[in-house]
């Protein structure tokens, strides 16, 4: 039978990638049989150099899964969820995943997370069919290159109906339906328990999440900028951050192995605090308002910053609301190693809605500094539009393509700005333009103090010069 030289590369597959024991081999083979409802086996000789290069188990996999799909044993709805479960069998079980991390952490930190981003695809838990679908560009900005991410995986009306895991971020998930792959690394933080795991969206280089052992809603205090600062000497090369107008009902930070294109914006100015001469203070030629805080010490640095963020939280003036206040902060460490938080300070009243149509509502931490993460019908939006562009489709706004009915005004702006006939790839640049210009123009908007006086005003409460 055809399947049994896809089963034998598959398990090839997990020997050579995913460290699937000898010992283990024979177990696992008949696991895989039972899942597909085979009682039989024939061994079969393979041809194993094109196993050796893989990245990603799509060849090995998909055979797999389109002779379940053809037996009726799953669906083509299903295709994913049987895969993981497939793909379960022949990955090493979380304990087993942990140790070797631990292992490595201990004399290589960076090449620890290097090796667990690496096994995620390999695993499939991070999908690399879906991953190659994403688009990325930077695109023309003023202040610097904002990053543009159409992530394919990423919907607007992703909604969790299940109460078991209580919600999508619980340690309860590994292992769970949509989650059988995911593989979790254990972190103690003053002495709580945490764990870290990748995103299986990857908007960038091993883009994940810290998150809480224990469901229990986010809440921005010293300790938690102190186990912000924590995690980064655990994980020196990643940035966490959090964003307190998202207001998440279970504790984590967002992060990465990633530099930002805030982090590479210029020191528009040095301030000093009278009391904490010690603290470096820095204002960042960026878009919004933000002040970075460096210094050697957690404790203190967490202290301090805390203070000026609750004074920020409660500040009152003109038409400044307290109630509408917020920031995006950010733990790292900076090129000399010091602890460094930086503060985008923020007002919910102040960001634009002016192309939310187009890229959508969400602008959260990863956008206030520079990195946007689009919804998935963006990519087919702009498939559409590049046919208007370049003439093969005729637009007509009497009879709009249901898919672009929420952005026909952007489709209007692009095709009387380009006016005659262009290329795939002028079209393809114009579109990308465009979107720079809007997502551009909504981070521009969320700079609270357009006036350097103004926002001199609310740091004299502080005592900053």
């Amino acid at each position: 039978m055809a399947i049994y030289p896809s089963i034998e590369k598959l398990l090839y597959y997990g020997r050579e990638h995913l460290m699937l024991d000898d010992l283990d081999y024979i177990y696992v083979r008949n696991l895989i049989l039972d899942a597909l409802k085979l009682n039989e086996y024939v061994q079969y000789e393979i041809d194993t150099e094109s196993i050796d290069i893989l990245t990603c188990p799509d060849e090995v996999l998909v055979p797999i899964v389109d002779y379940a799909v053809s037996q009726k044993i799953t669906t083509e709805q299903d295709r994913d969820a049987f895969g993981d479960m497939i793909m379960n069998l022949i990955t090493k079980r979380p304990s087993e995943v942990t140790d070797f991390f631990l292992m490595n952490h201990r004399k290589y930190q960076i090449k620890a997370f290097e090796w667990l981003y690496d096994y995620s695809f390999k695993s499939d838990y991070i999908k690399g069919r879906y991953v190659l679908q994403n688009k990325h560009w930077e695109a023309k900005a003023t202040k610097g290159k904002i990053e543009i991410n159409i992530n394919s995986q990423v919907s607007e009306n992703d909604t969790k109906k299940s109460k078991y895991p209580e919600c999508g971020l619980c340690k309860e998930n590994e292992g769970f339906i949509g989650a059988r792959i995911l593989r979790t690394i254990p972190v103690t933080l003053s002495d709580e328990e945490w764990f870290w795991q990748y995103s299986p969206q990857n908007y960038f280089y091993q883009s994940g999440a810290l998150i809480s052992a224990e469901h229990h809603p986010m809440h921005l205090n010293a300790a938690a900028l102190h186990k912000m600062l924590e995690f980064c000497d655990f994980a020196p090369s990643f940035f966490v951050g959090y964003n307190t107008l998202s207001n998440p009902s279970h504790e984590h930070f967002i992060g990465g192995a990633k530099v930002l294109p805030m982090f590479k914006a210029p020191v528009e100015k040095t301030y000093k605090c009278a009391p904490t001469p010690y603290i470096e203070i820095s204002g960042l030629d960026w878009y919004g308002n933000v002040l970075s805080f460096s210094y050697t010490n957690k404790e203190h640095l967490s202290n301090f910053v805390i203070d000026v963020i609750n004074k920020w939280l409660g500040y009152n003036e003109g038409k400044l609301n307290a109630i509408d206040n917020g920031v995006a902060v950010v733990a790292r460490r900076s090129q000399d190693q010091k602890y460094t938080l930086d503060v985008i300070f923020r007002n919910r009243n102040t960001i634009s809605k002016e192309g939310t149509n187009v890229v959508g509502e969400h602008f959260g931490l990863l956008e206030a500094c520079g990195f946007f993460v689009l919804p998935s019908r963006l990519k087919g939006q702009m498939e559409k539009i590049e046919k208007y562009l370049t003439k093969e489709s005729r637009f007509n706004s009497g009879k709009v393509d249901e898919a672009l009915t929420n952005i026909v005004p952007t489709v209007e702006k692009l095709i009387k700005e380009t006016g005659s006939k262009v290329t795939l790839a002028e079209a393809n640049l114009n579109f990308r333009d465009e979107i720079g210009r809007i997502c551009e123009g909504i981070i521009q908007s969320s700079r609270v103090f357009a006036k350097d006086e103004d926002f001199q005003k609310f740091l004299d409460t502080l005592d900053i010069k």
